[in-house]
């Protein structure tokens, strides 16, 4: 018997029963809330992250651009590789500003086949890729005239870049 002043008796079973269905609940909202974050997440790596709306696009890639190794530092230091393939991420870094359409694991081929403006543009590039593949997958350590070459093609890219823009 219940006495009048106490609390009713809460049955075990009851709260258990309501359990279940609130967990799902939880979870369900979990989830959601996780794709959404997913979903509003900039693309790209950090050197090529996608920063919303047209202007606040081009005020950020010297910010961008400011967080990407220096290739001449690194040449003056005998990385030739990781020179060369400091030039590549620039060079990736001034397509990715022009669009967003890339996902983040896109290698540097595909983002230089569906980004380059221009066959002049591509077939400057296409140098530098290759020779980032052949450093890192093929663990060359490259050379003073690897990066030389890389760097020629390099301007050769800010040039076809500039008359397509």
């Amino acid at each position: 018997m219940e006495s009048e002043g106490a609390p009713p008796a809460v049955d075990p079973g009851a709260v258990a029963g309501l359990l279940g269905p609130l967990f799902l609940v939880v979870l369900v909202v979990a989830v959601i809330a996780g794709l959404a974050a997913v979903l509003r997440r900039p693309r790209g790596g950090e050197a090529l992250g996608a920063v919303a709306g047209g202007s606040a696009a081009a005020d950020a890639l010297p910010a961008r651009r400011a967080r990407l190794p220096d290739a001449e530092a690194l040449c003056r230091q005998g990385r030739f590789a990781e020179a060369i393939h400091a030039l590549l991420l620039h060079a990736l870094a001034e397509l990715d500003q022009r669009s967003r359409e890339v996902a983040p694991s896109a290698t540097s081929r595909e983002i230089v086949r569906r980004l380059a403006p221009s066959a002049a543009v591509a077939s400057a590039l296409h140098p530098l890729v290759v020779a980032v593949e052949r450093m890192h997958f093929g663990r060359d350590p490259g050379s003073l005239q690897d990066y030389t070459d890389c760097a020629a093609h390099y301007r050769k890219f800010t040039e076809a870049w500039r008359t397509t823009r």
